[in-house]
């Protein structure tokens, strides 16, 4: 099935560099330099991660210190519950957490097991189990901070559920001009213009389309969702009927309603850019997902369970890329192909020592205004990602989400992909990518 834009006009669908940061979710965005190299120069001094406790290990996600460390029943445990998420094996994970509540007497155990089963009913959309979690957790969170709002307002739906028209489509995209894909959908029968994001959880739809689409809020309510400048702002539950991206039909759709005034944006030209909506995870979970940025084309296919041993992609609590330093130190890096911009979070000054680390102030832009922030600059940083070997230059610092169970090293921008072609594949736990050179 093809789609072709050509004749389409695109007209006021276009956004700056920033989506909506959704809470448990992910984008950040900072100023560097990619370039791929053959052999790898390393031009760091890296140094053995240490940890304060067994737990500090654990949200570092570092598989080899854990398995010479953890002594207790619980922590091999936990081990076991993360190496199954990591072969998305949920339902046996979950059994898992279920044992450690109900026995362990180690309340830093019982809490991080608690975490991890509250994203596992999110990634599920089990609403009702989250619910009745959340109520034995005794969580004390205001209101409007609250995503509990959310999971009532979904559990009082229909279920939602999707179906594959075939086994493959393409689409032709557009770029933003941070070089995300926009792409048609059809929202309700009517077309319209959604970014594919990986860094937002929740699918989004800005207020005015929602008007013109039929999509109504749940309740009129809002809870709040963090930017990726870590402001906050209102969200209102909601669903799509019917979403048709490419050849699959989702019904009920999970989305958040955003004020059109929060998904717009002045550029340095003045000129205002706003966004229809965004192709969130809750989607894109579901897909073998192909983006040739070479033709400009979106392939989805559906994806087929190959029982892959050697995975680089899992999800907790946001899309997460195992990737290694130069000298085979294993780092966490959230995948935000939103953000124009690869960054490193302070996380990673544990795990490497660095010859010249310098201060910069920052300019950074997301749904809900700009902010200025000091980020901590590295001249270099060298990685190897699926296979490549990578190398940063001029990396910044960029927000560290506490929320999240894994500690992560980085975000992983489009950056260095905007020239090649990009495979996520959560099924298999693949991320791979190609680059025209």
């Amino acid at each position: 099935m093809e789609i072709n834009l050509n004749n389409i006009e695109l007209t006021g669908t276009l956004k700056f560099p920033f989506a909506v940061f959704l809470v448990c979710t992910l984008l950040f965005s900072c100023s560097s330099n990619t370039y791929i190299k053959k052999t790898p120069t390393l031009l760091d001094t890296i140094k053995p991660a240490s940890y304060n406790n067994i737990y500090e290990a654990f949200r570092a996600n570092d598989p080899e210190y854990l398995y010479k460390h953890c002594s207790k029943h619980e922590e091999i445990i936990l081990l076991d519950v993360l190496n199954l998420i990591n072969k998305l094996k949920l339902d046996s994970a979950e059994i898992l957490l279920k044992i450690i509540n109900d026995y362990t007497k180690d309340d830093s155990i019982l809490f991080y097991s608690k975490k991890i089963l509250y994203d596992l009913y999110f990634f599920k959309s089990d609403w009702s189990k989250l619910l009745v979690h959340d109520s034995l957790s005794n969580r004390d969170l205001p209101d409007e901070d609250n995503i509990m709002l959310l999971a009532s307002a979904y559990n009082s739906i229909p279920k939602d559920s999707l179906v594959f028209n075939n086994f493959e489509s393409t689409i032709d995209f557009r770029f933003s001009p941070s070089r995300c894909p926009i792409v048609p959908v059809l929202v309700n029968g009517r077309l319209r213009y959604f970014w594919f994001d990986t860094g937002a959880n929740y699918s989004v739809i800005s207020s005015d389309i929602a008007g013109e689409c039929d999509v109504e809020p749940i309740i009129f309510e809002y809870s709040k969702a963090i930017t990726g400048t870590t402001r906050k702002i209102n969200i209102y539950p909601s669903f799509i009927k019917n979403l048709i991206i490419g050849n699959i039909n989702f019904f009920n759709h999970p989305v958040v309603i955003v004020h059109d005034f929060d998904l717009k944006m002045k550029l340095f030209s003045n000129k205002n850019t706003k966004i229809d909506g965004i192709i969130g995870w809750k989607a894109i979970q579901n897909m073998n997902l192909t983006i040739d940025y070479i033709n400009k084309k979106v392939i989805i296919r559906k994806p087929i369970d190959s029982n892959k041993t050697n995975r680089n992609l899992f999800w907790l609590g946001c899309p997460i890329i195992k990737l290694s330093a130069s000298n085979g130190t294993k780092l966490n890096f959230g995948l935000d192909l939103g953000s124009e911009s690869t960054a490193i979070t302070n996380s990673i000054f544990k795990k490497i020592e660095f010859n010249k680390i310098y201060d910069q102030t920052k300019q950074k832009g997301s749904a809900g205004g700009w902010v200025y922030f000091n980020a901590r600059m590295v001249s270099n940083l060298g990685v190897n990602i699926a296979g490549h070997y990578v190398e940063f230059n001029n990396i910044g610092t960029t927000f560290q989400m506490p929320r999240l169970f894994i500690t992560l090293d980085g975000i992983l921008g489009s950056d260095f992909i905007s020239e090649g072609i990009t495979r996520i594949d959560l099924i298999n736990g693949i991320f791979d990518f190609s680059l025209d050179n």
